[in-house]
């Protein structure tokens, strides 16, 4: 008999562990079973799925060894090893064997914890670094495109083992603090005008016409404020905006000297531009282009076609990068029977020698004139482009567009009546922004007043250092980022200078970085929070300050009062979003862009409606406390009409997102089934069982698969239709060593057959047209199977019947995946308990997933390290 050694490094106080002075070994029972029942084919000769278990030593200091054992315990667990048909294992034994066992790496993982904490050193991912900038400075800048990818774990950006630090990241990093510091302050001292504020009556605004030659206004100069005079009857040259006219009062940045540019005085003004039809589209008495809306009847015509960058709208360039809000009022034009005409907004340069475009939004057109409002991040000098996207429509001809025939041959397309663009500025506005970053203290041209600098330097630097540390921070905190801003304050003798270098120090502290958590019980900041960043990917707020430094947080009852609370907030919108973009891994879904060929019914619409269904199907569950059980299956989804037609489902004219409810004999219902999991789990081209397979028992049934061993080739379906990919794997099972992980992923993978890369609906595979122009109908799908016990299904409704035999699964699954992504670590063998304790309460509450994030923020594995 073989026995297993335990390092003596490690000096845990195991149970049932024979001990030497140097060593511990595990039990006889233990040895025995696995020499009788394992032995004989993972050993260091045959090692069947690449498992030498004589060989494996029992190391509870190495992670990835314990991993390894839970591993082979959980095969045993499952029935899994000894193979079914060899196994001469009763019961009993094996009950036996795994109770000793699990109670073995449970106290080896339980004590590894409470000497070290769950979660390593956990840093804030960068949708978190980009949320807490926007909250402790005020103002809003898009930061993800300026910071590295998050390294993901099991599809998770938070998972702290995962999470590296390097020079580079931290340059990037330290980089956008500053990008945020210069625009938080500088609107801070020098406010923008909105565009939207009322003015005087005595004040009046004049246009300006991009093409007027009018002598330039006099400009005055006093006090820090410039007055501009000219007069109402002419218009001056600037490309956009407003001009105030009259003895208005206009804030400038810096010192204005005399010989001041005209176009630099006016950029300051408040930018607005409303478009009329005529200004902005090509009509039949102009030089024809026809990427250029088409100007008929004093509206902005544009259709589906292949033709590039149709659609665009010159002279609609905005004067500087940063945020606007676009009004479009537009109705579909000539709209199919019992259909509405999808629209997409986009902007860029948008010509073929700049051809990178941003998408905006996406809009639904009716026959009645509607108003669309879109917030967008615009950079300088780009366009906006504005037409229908929808591949289910008619495509037209760059010809028809250019002779304009495509006006009255009766083709369906959008609208717009008016077109308004308005700089805006989100975040706090300027008294708040003042407030925050400055408290009482006022401004005088660009510095702060101040009767004591360096008291109320020191003041400010802690009242910052609270927020950004998320705890209060004591004079030995504050002390060195004091005397690093006293050195500005007393070289340059500015108060505000001394402020921002001292703000830039807090937040180049590691304390700002890492959530600071100490082993074994969290403290009430620390719970603080971990949950705001849970719920919301933000910062706590001032509610849950002020329950944290009552010490009333860790109380059962206050806690599951601020859950309630933060779920009914608007910004729980990012838990639902960035949970499901890990979870099932929906930030990936444009990894791949369907051939167009196969699927020329694809386009961003629908792509959109794919996520816009999966959120709001989750919020739902969210916000009434449904069943998890509605994740294989559900009696309803939300859908729009663009998605409805994808899964031939009646939906009307209604406009917007709504719930829809399924009958017994529809197709969908669940996530599983939703069209964008499905495009997650394809290529362009095809669909694989062994991909979605591994995908379904992953995500949604808890079940982990081991990846192939190296020397097995990968199974490609064949896109021309040959052979169906349900006879390549017969044939890839063959191989003994294939055939025992292929019975457990094949199921689910061929359950979803009838799915296409695309999540519509097939009874065919589409193979590559005889003309390789097109697609044509290949063989017949098959999506019937048996799962490893025996039971068969028919189709994906007979495996949603076998797959909600076991609801506990399902809920302990989700459990396992939500306590993951709300402490930033996976779960640990001796976490089982707790999520195993969780899902037998949850019965009592129909396993509801609102009951579900209450039962996780109140466990001790989320209210520890």
């Amino acid at each position: 008999m073989i026995r297993i050694i335990i390092p003596s490094l490690i000096l845990f106080a195991l149970p049932c562990f024979g001990k030497t002075e140097n060593d511990f070994e595990l039990p006889d029972s233990i040895t025995q079973f696995l020499d009788l029942n394992c032995y004989e084919c993972h050993n260091n000769v045959d090692k069947k799925g690449e498992l030498d278990l004589e060989s494996l030593r029992f190391d509870p200091s190495d992670h990835s060894n314990m991993d390894r054992w839970a591993f082979v315990h959980d095969r045993i667990k499952e029935a899994e090893m000894p193979p079914p048909k060899d196994s001469l294992v009763e019961p009993s034994e094996r009950a036996g064997f795994l109770d000793e066992f699990e109670d073995i790496l449970h106290e080896i993982s339980y004590t590894q914890i409470k000497a070290e904490g769950r979660v390593k050193s956990r840093r804030l991912s960068r949708i978190e670094y980009e949320n807490t900038l926007h909250n402790l400075l005020g103002v809003d800048i898009p930061l993800l495109e300026l910071l590295p990818e998050d390294q993901t774990t099991d599809g998770f950006s938070n998972i702290a083992e995962a999470q590296q630090v390097s020079y580079h990241l931290l340059q990037k990093y330290l980089g956008v603090v500053d990008l945020m510091l210069d625009e938080s302050f500088e609107r801070a001292i020098n406010p923008p005008v909105p565009a939207s504020s009322p003015l005087p009556k005595d004040l009046r605004i004049i246009e300006i016409d991009p093409f007027a030659t009018s002598k330039l206004p006099t400009i005055f100069f006093y006090e820090g404020y410039v007055t501009f005079l000219g007069s109402e009857n002419k218009t001056y040259r600037y490309e956009s905006g407003k001009f105030v006219d009259t003895n208005s009062l206009l804030d400038l940045k810096g010192t204005v000297a005399k010989n001041a540019k005209i176009a630099d005085l006016l950029s300051k003004l408040p930018y607005k531009r409303v478009y009329h039809p005529n200004e902005l589209g090509v009509g039949s008495e102009r030089i024809l282009n026809e990427r250029q809306a088409i100007y008929h009847e004093n509206q902005l015509l544009s259709f589906p076609t292949t033709q590039g960058f149709h659609g665009r709208m010159a002279g609609t360039e905005v004067p500087e990068t940063g945020w606007y809000r676009i009004r479009v009022k537009a109705k579909a034009h000539n709209p199919p029977e019992g259909r509405n005409v999808w629209g997409r907004i986009k902007t860029g340069i948008l010509r073929a020698k700049a051809p990178a475009v941003y998408w905006v939004g996406k809009f639904e057109a009716t026959r009645e004139l509607q108003e669309f409002v879109f917030d967008a991040w615009i950079r300088k000098n780009h366009i906006i482009g504005i037409r229908p996207t929808d591949r289910t429509l008619k495509w037209v001809s760059s010809k028809a567009i250019q002779d304009l025939s495509v006006i009255h041959d009766g083709s369906s397309g959008i609208a717009v009546e008016s077109l308004e663009v308005e700089r805006i500025y989100p975040g706090l506005d300027t008294p708040e922004l003042r407030k925050q970053l400055f408290g009482g203290l006022s401004i005088r041209g660009a510095e702060l007043v101040s009767q004591a600098p360096e008291v109320d330097l020191k003041r400010l630097l802690r009242r910052f250092a609270d927020r950004v540390f998320r705890r209060p921070a004591t004079d030995f905190d504050i002390q060195p980022y004091f005397e690093f801003a006293k050195v500005e304050l007393d070289s340059s003798g500015s108060l505000i200078k001394a402020v921002k270098s001292g703000y830039r120090a807090i937040l180049s502290s590691h304390r700002f970085l890492y959530f600071q958590e100490d082993p074994s019980q969290l403290d009430d900041y620390s719970i603080a929070t971990r949950l705001s960043y849970f719920l919301w990917s933000a910062p706590p707020d001032n509610a849950l300050f002020v329950q944290a430094e009552k010490g009333l947080l860790s109380r059962p009852d206050v806690l599951k009062a601020q859950v309630e609370r933060m779920l009914n907030d608007t910004k729980a919108k990012s838990f639902v979003k960035n949970f499901a973009d890990s979870w099932l891994e929906l930030r990936d879904i444009t990894f791949t862009t369907p051939d167009t060929k196969l699927y020329p019914e694809y386009d961003n619409i629908l792509l959109h409606s794919m996520l816009d269904e999966t959120y709001s199907f989750l919020q739902h569950l969210l916000d009434r406390d449904l069943s998890v059980a509605n994740v294989i299956d559900s009696d309803f989804t939300v859908l729009n009409e663009r998605i409805a037609k994808h899964y031939g489902i009646d939906f009307g004219l209604e406009p917007g997102l709504r719930e829809v409810e399924l009958d017994g004999s529809s197709r969908r219902g669940g996530i599983i089934t939703q069209a964008s999991v499905l495009k997650v789990t394809a290529n362009g081209t095809t669909t694989s069982p062994i991909v979605r397979g591994v995908w379904l028992l992953e995500r949604i049934l808890g079940k982990h698969i081991p990846p192939p061993p190296d020397q097995v080739p990968a199974v490609e379906p064949d896109i021309r239709g040959a052979v169906s990919i349900r006879d390549q794997l017969d044939k890839h099972r063959s191989t003994e060593s294939c055939m025992a992980c292929h019975r457990i992923i094949d199921p689910p993978g061929f359950a979803l057959e009838n799915y296409d890369v695309i999540g519509g609906w097939r009874d065919n595979y589409r193979a590559i047209g005889s003309d390789d122009k097109g697609w044509a109908h290949g063989p017949v799908v098959d999506a019937s199977y048996s799962v490893p016990d025996g039971r068969a299904f028919s189709d994906i409704k007979g495996f949603k019947e076998l797959a909600l035999s076991d609801v506990q699964q399902i809920a302990r699954n989700l459990v396992n995946q939500v306590m993951t992504y709300a402490t930033g670590a996976e779960i640990e063998f001796a976490d089982r308990r707790e999520v195993d304790q969780i899902v037998e309460d949850l019965e009592g509450e129909n396993y509801g997933f609102r009951s579900l994030v209450h039962a996780v923020t109140q466990s001790d594995v989320f209210l520890s390290k």
